[in-house]
């Protein structure tokens, strides 16, 4: 459970600097093209955990 830990506080982290770097509006090629290949990973986790959910959610039906 500790890598799920550390995971959220990355988020949290990644959060504020999304927040800083939206509020100064310098946002160039490079960052945009990370943005894109980090929300296409990021649509890949959500799906994986989202399966893993519901395989437990009907374990216990």
């Amino acid at each position: 459970m500790r890598e799920l830990e550390t995971l959220m506080k990355d988020v949290d982290l990644l959060k504020n600097k999304l927040e800083a770097l939206n509020d100064s509006r310098n946002i160039d090629s490079e960052v945009l093209a990370a943005s894109k290949l980090f929300n296409a990973s990021l649509f890949q986790y959500n799906k994986v955990i989202g399966e893993k959910i519901n395989e437990v959610d009907n374990f216990f039906r």
